[in-house]
């Protein structure tokens, strides 16, 4: 009696059996059935006499064939895999290098040596890297309401591309402000000095940003001079107020000239900060303390008109500090930039 296993199960595994690739547990599964099933049987030995029969010239001829063919598509395959690699490596590095050497990027204006005219509707800019590794290629400029904002490219030098910078704009409209970057460096006709272009930026709305305060003063150069203060403010009531206490003491023979310059940024500060109404030094002479206090009305008498205006207009700061005595003025480092 047959076991259970069905011939088309048995029939699928008898070319493993030939081969001895079978279990001892099937192979007992298969003899079991052989000995019981004639056409199994029968398959068996057609199987056993193919597999034993010599094989033909022709045969042998297509099988070498067919081996040779295979080797020389496995090493064409390969040959093309490594072009292919070497190719997509060749363009990788010529990407980088087409990114480093002529890609533009941005470049701060305190990283550049610049001269800018304008003339109506034209902006003209001219210059070069402080870098000598960069080459200035360029600039993103925009100018809405006469206002002209330009933000500087530059790439790595190279003989491409090594050449001295200069480029113009036609605004189509009458410039009122040049801007590199966040400052102004030009406006109403008159250039703006890097240093009030720095001080002008730091203006702020509310005395009672001590941070923001501090900014504006290390902007004047004011620890630079006095040293290292610390602060109080007044904010209870109007006029708000900002005392400085300057912990160094100051010599009798300098005491004229400090006071002067503390005075002066007294007057810058009283213009930046909004709401600020007076400014108050306290410090120390030959053992004494002494106090001078400076307020908006004082600031207004010596700018000739509100000291406020100088939070709205970088020009009305110019001319406040231009009236600034000497010690105020030497703060202002060789201009690297022109502006005409």
């Amino acid at each position: 009696m047959k076991n259970n296993t069905s011939c088309e199960v048995i029939r699928d595994l008898l070319p493993l059996y030939i081969d001895a690739l079978t279990s001892e547990e099937t192979n007992g599964i298969i003899k079991e059935h052989i000995d019981e099933c004639e056409d199994c049987r029968a398959v068996l030995d057609r199987m056993v006499a193919d597999s034993t029969a010599p094989v033909k010239t022709d045969d042998r001829k297509t099988i070498d064939f067919l081996k040779t063919t295979r080797k020389k598509n496995r090493k064409s395959v390969l040959i093309a895999a490594l072009i292919s690699i070497a190719a997509a490596v060749v363009l990788v590095l010529t990407a980088v290098v087409l990114a480093v050497n002529f890609i533009p990027r941005d470049i701060d204006a305190d990283d550049a040596s610049l001269i800018i005219t304008v003339r109506e509707e034209i902006v003209y800019l001219e210059g070069s890297a402080d870098d000598k590794k960069l080459q200035l290629s360029g600039a993103d400029v925009t100018a809405e309401d006469g206002i002209v904002k330009i933000s500087l490219k530059a790439v790595r030098k190279n003989i491409f591309n090594n050449k001295y910078f200069c480029a113009e704009w036609n605004t189509a409209q009458e410039v009122k402000q040049v801007y590199i970057d966040d400052r102004i460096v030009w406006e109403g006709g008159e250039r703006i000095s890097d240093f009030v272009s720095q001080v002008y930026a730091e203006r702020h709305l509310y005395m009672g940003e001590m941070t923001a305060n501090t900014d504006t003063a290390i902007a004047l150069g004011m620890y630079k001079v006095l040293g290292n203060c610390t602060n109080q403010l007044f904010s209870s009531q109007e006029p708000y107020g900002w005392t400085l206490f300057v912990e160094e003491e100051i010599l009798p023979e300098e005491l004229a000239k400090k006071e002067e310059y503390m005075q002066s940024c007294a007057y810058v500060l009283l213009g930046l900060i909004d709401n600020l109404g007076v400014i108050n030094y306290e410090y120390t002479v030959g053992g004494e303390v002494k106090v001078l206090t400076v307020t908006t009305a004082q600031a207004d008498d010596f700018a000739g008109e509100s000291i406020k205006n100088c939070y709205d207009s970088v020009l009305s700061l110019q001319n406040v500090i231009k009236k600034a005595p000497a010690v105020l003025m030497s703060l202002i480092e060789v201009e690297k930039h022109e502006y005409y």
